[in-house]
């Protein structure tokens, strides 16, 4: 098994910035002989010996001053400060704008295509705990044992256990020895969409099934929303792809960090036909008075029929 304390951190691939620190820490800590806190804000530029090990623990933040004082001493290039500069911004904002306009500078590099794709999906989806271990393996601060995930998971340790290997042999996870904790090898990861990907079949509908399920959980916990278009089908690959690019912008938006007070939650998509392609009938008629006939009014308002939307709440 290849040791990844040898394998130096790549900042293009962290959407947490502290998890990158610590990382690098570690890295640096298990190559470097003498390798300490101390030398390590020392080489920052930092008077106090600790400032570092709080930043990684959460309990201190970086200043703008302070990102370029850090990315020096992590030894980053031009290129890469500056995604720490944007990736601790996005991290660290609090407000909504600040954190669209990071989100928008990230989501010009490479970040956003350092999504992996699962090639072997059979193997992936056999297990449906499978992804859901692998995601939790991204959250900092919560125990990684396959007894703790279980838990978490409402599974048996067997399930898991068998959902861990499957991931350790996709090249997704790995077991660290020195603590025992397992750990991801990717933060971001999708499966081809295929007709004939009968695993990915099974995994939607079992989904499916789990969100019919879900209806009696209390109204605060889930959500159900449901929209109705008049597509053509352009405009229904157009649609596709601008879901594909919003999925993206979440997945960044929301992006892993630690895991106090949070749960797992999964958002389906289904966009799917409920009628015929529909066939236009010309009629001719003769001028008549707007006002007095409802037939008119997408032609003389300039509304569209696809702009009739349906969304319900279901309580």
């Amino acid at each position: 098994m290849e040791d990844h304390n040898f394998v130096k951190p790549n900042i293009s691939d962290y959407l947490d910035y502290r998890k990158f620190m610590i990382d690098s820490y570690n890295f640096k800590k298990r190559n470097t002989k003498k390798f300490s806190y101390s030398r390590w804000a020392e080489k920052a530029g930092f008077k106090s010996r600790s400032f570092l090990r709080l930043v990684m623990l959460g309990e201190r933040s970086l200043s703008s001053d302070s990102i370029r004082d850090v990315a020096k001493a992590l030894e980053l290039n031009k290129q890469e400060t500056e995604f720490f500069f944007n990736l601790v911004s996005f991290n660290q904002s609090e407000n909504f704008k600040n954190r669209e306009f990071y989100l928008s500078r990230l989501m010009k590099t490479n970040v956003a295509k350092k999504i992996v794709t699962i090639k072997d999906s059979y193997r992936f989806l056999t297990n449906p705990l499978t992804p859901r271990v692998q995601i939790l393996l991204a959250v900092s601060g919560i125990e990684k044992t396959p007894e703790r995930l279980a838990k978490i998971l409402r599974a048996s340790v067997l399930q898991v256990n068998q959902a861990l290997e499957s991931l350790k042999s996709l090249g997704l996870a790995y077991l660290d020895e020195t603590n025992q904790q397992w750990n991801t090898q990717t933060h971001k990861f999708s499966l081809p969409d295929s007709v004939g990907n009968i695993a990915l079949q099974s995994f939607h509908q079992k989904s499916l099934d789990e969100a019919k399920n879900a209806m009696t959980l209390p109204s605060h916990t889930r959500h159900y929303s449901s929209v109705l278009l008049v597509l053509s089908e352009s405009e229904y690959q157009a649609l596709v792809k601008e879901y594909d690019d919003f999925e993206k912008s979440i997945m960044l938006k929301y992006s892993i960090t630690d895991g106090k007070n949070k749960r797992v939650y999964q958002l389906n998509k289904n966009l799917i036909p409920v009628s015929e392609i529909l066939t236009i009938v010309e009629h001719k008629t003769s001028i008549t008075d707007p006002s007095t006939s409802s037939e008119f009014t997408d032609e003389t308002t300039g509304a569209s029929p696809k702009s009739s939307l349906c969304s319900e709440e279901i309580l």
